[in-house]
């Protein structure tokens, strides 16, 4: 369900943004945030990566299984999935929220090549009398690792975050925010020390709040890459334009995506394809619901 990078490879990694950039305020769901509808209890995802297929059916075995749990007013409760990073990792995260109804606490178990001893990351929250979240602490195996900062606009619109880590160079790290009138972001600046400019990234959306193009600019306003997207009524990605710039040269990838739907709206099978029509990958959710 991409719920944020599951390991941490660099500081950098924590931006991270959803393809449909619906506008997300203090009162928005998981579920919400991940575009599902109906009272969703759980959805399991099977994904298969270049697979193998024999009159329509799948025959490559060779899948990743991601398990997230909803409760009823839609956030997470308990999220498995491989993490988003090389290697042979599982996450397994475990959420506590208070008698309002906010999430305080995310005890997450990553186990590294099948270690029976994984290690152990504890994320804390803190909310303002808004029910903004304006502070996050990390721990890993019970020792300090950083904090985030938030700020957020009359509107309850997050719109800078500032991270420090002890002992690191490059912290404290600054994010600024820039949304429209609707909400959804428009441009996010990063910058190193505070003052140091790093790098930006600029956002169009539609209408209905779904992507059309995402932009990364670089040093000297160095443009890296550009992505393009096209939205089916649903709001799902159904084209996926990737453009990468390097010295003099453009290089690019395209991809195209399928679904099928459950009653709800929900998608149930994703398919992914390459520009010459071969398959990428095929996502099979198994979603239920509350009333089932």
């Amino acid at each position: 369900m991409n719920r944020k990078v599951l390991f941490i490879v660099s500081l950098f990694a924590f931006i991270t943004f959803n393809l449909t950039t619906i506008a997300q305020s203090k009162k928005t769901s998981d579920a919400e945030r991940e575009r599902m509808k109906g009272n969703v209890m759980s959805v399991k995802e099977d994904y298969f990566y270049k697979p193998k297929q024999y009159f329509g059916f799948i025959i490559d075995k060779h899948k990743t299984t991601s398990l997230t749990n909803f409760n009823k007013d839609g956030n997470y409760t308990y999220e498995e999935q491989p993490c988003l990073c090389s290697g042979d990792y599982l996450d397994k995260s475990y959420f506590t929220y208070n008698t309002q109804g906010f999430c305080v606490e995310v005890i997450e178990y990553l186990y590294e090549n099948q270690d029976e001893f994984p290690t152990l990351w504890r994320y804390t929250y803190k909310y303002d009398h808004y029910e903004n979240m304006i502070e996050e602490e990390w721990f890993s195996n019970g020792v300090f690792f950083c904090e985030y900062h938030n700020k957020y606009d009359t509107n309850g619109y997050l719109i800078e975050t500032i991270i420090f880590q002890p002992g690191n160079d490059s912290s404290p790290i600054k994010e600024i925010i820039k949304r429209n009138s609707y909400g959804n972001i428009t441009e996010k600046t990063i910058f190193n020390k505070l003052d140091v400019f790093s790098s930006n990234f600029l956002y169009e959306n539609d209408k209905k709040g779904n992507m059309i193009k995402e932009e990364h600019y670089g040093l000297e306003n160095k443009l890296l890459y550009r992505i393009l997207f096209k939205s089916n009524k649903q709001g799902d990605v159904i084209e996926e334009k990737n453009f990468k710039y390097q010295e003099d040269t453009i290089s690019h990838d395209f991809s195209y995506y399928k679904y099928k739907y459950d009653s709800y709206g929900n998608w149930k099978k994703r398919t992914i394809y390459k520009e010459d029509g071969s398959i990428e990958s095929i996502t099979k959710r198994k979603i239920k619901y509350y009333h089932e």
